[in-house]
């Protein structure tokens, strides 16, 4: 059965197969193997970067039936977009690595228990990647026949050549796949089914050491299972061994096999992930998660641990964020707000940490203490002492607000506010004025009892006019900005910097306003009451999402086909990091075609409030989140509750009251 006829016959089962597979394969997040077999985590080597694990791929098909994504995606208005976004969904599989021959919907029907997807680094220089997947099968002669005929009929429509290979008497097939334009390697898939399990590689020799695992042969090197990293963050997460999903992520690890993948570097002198590694964050070590699917009365909940040596040298040092960021949220954040960030930085210290990796990444020494130098001693910039002046103002706590602005949508209606709380008001005010006033697009505006300044870096009309002609001028020769367009005010204890003026005055306003805050808005209150009580502990960060209010803009430009020209406040600052100098340069068209989704009002009743919390601990930030399931957040009855209600779990989610590892842990 393939994705269409899976949509079309609308079988649950089977679809909650194929999007579980689809899930996996994204990187989005069983039965018990057989006795005396290894586990697939004692299977994959310690060379793995990334690993997700199923449990068991039948629950999760029944846990999926419940949720609301199950909803979403078998609802006729939307429905037709999937159908025709197999190409370029299966292009995103491709760039994530998933170039083993087998679409993922090509195995979801034979799917029996645990499934494992893995990204392991090689040191070969021609391919330094390679792929598995490893699959719980029915173990049954009749049944594996038929699984690898199914295979290589689906195979065949890529026109691949076929090779019969073995290897401890146990038959591997390899299919040699067309290159595709400009690539260079071939593309192979080495594949072998044999008592209930399934393997499917891009690589022949972890295929041969994966068989030879499961023989029961000594293969040299560790495995996953005994690396220290993987064993370490797993222990500090407290896995309770009953989540439908596991993970395991060595953040630049990942990163670099996915880069080596894609085959892309940076276009500019420095190499991004050496300079992150000669700066210290490889010693963020490991990402340890769990995920569970409608549990207690949530669609989806999360929780996560990240294994660093703390504290983190050199440049990394500037990741401090200390415990209590603050719970109550400030009286300019209004209802309409669709979503709310609170973080608490040290910023004293941490700020002088990046020192390194701006001198390291711009190729010369001092650059950074002459920018400082110069907001200081430069008679024609702002002469702020940034030691003195500004980061002796600041309280450290930090909040971040989006909405939407009224009316129809198009790329400026997303709006972004940052806060930072200060000691004194007044002096934020009068550093504010020096500054903007060496500002020459900045413009005062008096907005009661407050001093707005606006900046604009729109091009005037007679420029433009005259560069159609290809008169010289100085705008081509100048830095492009940050932002076309922004605004910054002082009120009372904040400094509060926006993408547009007019969100900066519905807060003023809403200051001396009781009534409409989002403090007091039922779905946000109950959400915040779930997050912060993960755990137990005061964070160094939540953050709560209105979802049916927060993607209304970004999926009706997507709609649109004008995603990629938002001019929110992110998307901005992202562009500006992605484009400048690198592979990514210049705005390309989005992969995937929008115009067949339904209008947002027909999808909006599936987005449910979600939220996350980190706390920072001596080893490293626990993490959890958790999305609230259909209409719970509207009932009288608390979300509190967010971990499932076996003991065992709840535990887990309790991080300081869970146990170790279980004795079941050795059954994966």
């Amino acid at each position: 059965m393939n994705y269409t006829e899976v949509m079309e016959r609308g079988d649950p089962r089977a679809m909650a197969r194929l999007f579980s597979a689809l899930l996996l394969a994204c990187f989005v997040v069983g039965a018990p193997v057989l006795a005396q077999q290894p586990s697939f985590y004692q299977l994959l080597p310690d060379s793995a970067q990334a690993v997700v694990w199923i449990r068991n791929t039948e629950e999760l098909a029944n846990r999926w039936n419940q949720t609301l994504f199950q909803k979403l995606a078998a609802d006729p208005a939307v429905r037709p977009f999937f159908d025709e976004q197999q190409e370029s969904i299966q292009k995103k599989l491709m760039d994530a690595g998933w170039r083993l021959g087998v679409k993922p919907q090509d195995l979801a029907q034979h799917l029996k228990g645990q499934v494992a997807l893995a990204w392991m680094e090689k040191a070969e220089a021609r391919k330094p990647f390679a792929l598995a997947f490893l699959a719980d099968i029915e173990n049954d002669p009749a049944a594996t026949q038929q699984l690898l005929k199914d295979i290589d009929v689906a195979i065949a429509k890529n026109k691949a050549t076929k090779k019969q290979l073995t290897h401890l008497n146990q038959q591997i097939t390899q299919y040699i796949l067309p290159k595709r334009p400009g690539q260079l390697l071939d593309e192979n898939s080495f594949l072998a089914a044999f008592g209930g399990k399934l393997i499917v590689t891009d690589d022949i020799q972890l295929m041969n050491d994966l068989i030879s695992k499961l023989s029961g042969q000594k293969v040299n090197g560790k495995s996953l299972a005994e690396d220290t990293e993987f064993v370490a963050s797993r222990e500090l997460l407290k896995v309770s061994d009953s989540a439908n999903v596991e993970y395991f992520v060595r953040p630049l690890g990942i990163a670099k096999v996915i880069r080596d993948i894609g085959g892309k570097r940076s276009r500019n002198g420095a190499d991004l992930l050496v300079v992150l590694k000669n700066q210290g964050f490889n010693s963020l070590k490991a990402v340890a998660g769990e995920v569970w699917i409608a549990e207690g009365e949530t669609d989806l909940s999360h929780r996560g641990y990240v294994l660093a040596d703390v504290p983190l040298p050199k440049a990394a040092a500037i990741l401090d964020f200390p415990n209590k960021a603050l719970t109550e949220v400030p009286k300019f954040v209004g209802k309409s707000a669709t979503s709310y960030l609170a973080t608490k930085w040290n910023s004293q210290e941490a700020f002088w940490k990046v020192e390194s990796l701006v001198d390291e990444l711009a190729g010369t020494p001092q650059t950074f203490q002459e920018v400082i130098n110069g907001f200081k001693k430069d008679i024609n910039g702002p002469q702020v002492d940034i030691r003195t002046e500004v980061l002796s103002l600041l309280t450290n706590d930090i909040v971040s607000v989006a909405d939407n602005q009224e009316g129809p949508v198009g790329p400026s209606s997303r709006r972004n506010l940052i806060a930072l709380k200060v000691t004194d008001g007044d002096k934020a005010t009068k550093l504010v004025e020096r500054v903007m006033k060496k500002e020459a697009k900045a413009q005062l505006k008096q907005y009661g009892q407050v001093e707005i300044w606006e900046f604009s870096n729109e091009i005037d009309e007679v420029n433009s006019e005259f560069s159609e002609f290809g008169a010289d001028t100085e705008a081509e020769d100048e830095e492009e900005t940050w932002l076309n367009q922004w605004a910054i005010c002082v009120k009372d204890d904040w400094i509060m910097f926006s993408s547009h003026a007019e969100m900066l005055k519905e807060a003023i306003d809403q200051v001396s306003v009781n009534e409409g805050r989002l403090a007091n808005e039922g779905d946000f209150v109950e959400t915040k009451q779930a997050i912060l009580q993960l755990f137990g502990e005061d964070p160094c960060a939540w953050k709560i999402a209105r979802n049916q209010l927060a993607y209304r803009v970004q999926y009706e430009l997507f709609r649109q086909g004008k995603l990629q020209d938002s001019e929110s406040m992110l998307a901005s600052i992202l562009n500006k990091i992605l484009d400048n100098n690198s592979e990514l340069k210049g705005k390309q068209a989005p992969t995937i075609n929008g115009h067949a989704l339904p209008p947002y009002e027909q999808i909006a009743k599936f987005l449910r409030p979600s939220g996350f919390k980190v706390v920072a601990t001596d080893k490293g930030w626990s993490f959890g989140g958790l999305l609230v399931a259909e209409a719970k957040h509207t009932n009288k009855a608390s979300v509190r509750d967010v971990a499932p209600r076996d003991t065992e779990l709840s535990g887990a989610y309790q991080i300081g009251n869970a146990q170790g590892v279980t004795s079941a842990e050795s059954k994966r």
